[in-house]
Order: C-alpha cells, then sequence, then structure tokens
C-alpha cells in the first residue's frame, strides 16, 4: 500500500503484487510477472524485465533495457524507457516518455503526447497535441533523424493525415510547427536570416 516506499529489490524478482500508492522502489535486473496498482510513481527497474502491468497514475518509472510485455493504465506519464523495449501497452492519456532504440510493437491509447522514440525513425522529439500525422515509411537503410515536431502540429482526421517529409541522414535539427494559415513549415533555425 500507502506505506510501501524507499525499498531496493534484488535481481530476478518475479510473481510479486505491489498494492497502490508504492513509490522509489528500485528492482534489480530480469524481474517479472509483477503486478501493480494504481499511483505508483520512482519506480527504477534494471534491464530484462518482462511481464509486468501497472494500474492507472503511475509515472516517474525507468526502465532498462530489453524490457518487454509491460502494460500501463490510463495516465501514467513521465517514463523512459532503454533500447529494445517491446511489446508495451498504453492506456489514454499517457504522455511524457521516452524510448531508445529499437522500441517497436508499441499500442496507444487516445490522448497520448510528448513522446521521443529511437532507430530508424531516431532523435525525433514529439511535443504535445500531435495528431493525424504519418511520417513516410523508410524503405532502405536510411534514417530520419534529428526532429523537433511541435505542439499543435495535426491534420484534419485520420484519413486526411498531414505527410510531414523529412530528409534523410541529416545531422541539422529539422523544425516542423504549424503556421498560423495551418500550413506546415520544415525548416532548420540555422538557416533563418
Amino acid at each position: 500500500g500507502y506505506d510501501n516506499q524507499s525499498i531496493i529489490m534484488g535481481d530476478a524478482c518475479f510473481q510479486n503484487i505491489i498494492e497502490s500508492g508504492c513509490c522509489l522502489i528500485t528492482f534489480g535486473q530480469g524481474c517479472n510477472n509483477m503486478q501493480f496498482g494504481q499511483d505508483c510513481r520512482w519506480l527504477t527497474f534494471g534491464q530484462y524485465c518482462h511481464d509486468m502491468q501497472f494500474g492507472q497514475d503511475c509515472g516517474g518509472m525507468q526502465f532498462g533495457q530489453g524490457c518487454v510485455w509491460l502494460t500501463f493504465g490510463q495516465y501514467c506519464n513521465n517514463m523512459q524507457f532503454g533500447q529494445y523495449c517491446n511489446h508495451m501497452q498504453f492506456g489514454q492519456g499517457c504522455n511524457n516518455m521516452q524510448f531508445g532504440q529499437d522500441c517497436g510493437w508499441l499500442t496507444f491509447g487516445q490522448g497520448c503526447s510528448g513522446m521521443q522514440f529511437g532507430q530508424n525513425v531516431r532523435y525525433i522529439i514529439f511535443d504535445n497535441n500531435i495528431y493525424n500525422i504519418e511520417i513516410p515509411n523508410n524503405e532502405d537503410s536510411s534514417y530520419i533523424q534529428n526532429a523537433h515536431i511541435f505542439n499543435g502540429v495535426h491534420g484534419n482526421d485520420s484519413v486526411n493525415k498531414l505527410v510531414i517529409n523529412l530528409a534523410y541522414n541529416v545531422e541539422y535539427t529539422q523544425f516542423v510547427a504549424m503556421k498560423s494559415d495551418g500550413s506546415v513549415r520544415i525548416w532548420n533555425p540555422a538557416d533563418v536570416a
């Protein structure tokens, strides 16, 4: 319950149920098959942790590389995931998350925002309130990288998405924003006189 805090757990913890309101708990690597109640905060997990479920309003968590099969309730936020974290589901309203390279098979509920993603589409910052956009698939080994998509960039609806054509393999930052007339602008601040 709410008294579960400031605890350090070892490696390979498994089949634990931790009730609502837990906070400031550090878990070693290889922990698995655990359930957490709602409002759990500031939890840290080592690498290769898997098969965990979190209730709603959990946040401030960090996961090492290779963490998989994680499920989060609604309104979970401020989380960081290492590389190779896969097969994760997030409820609605989850936001402010960072994902390392090669994270995939991610499912998000509605209203999720403020996310950063890794590899092949990498070094991209998605601000809040971005929706109905498409970044065309990269069909070779080139990277779409170094971009910042600003708050409010959006398409008309899920059928008429705003296509954002970012340049491949660039070393400079590409900024993407909506202009006051509703069109999108892609630019590099250093190119603006």
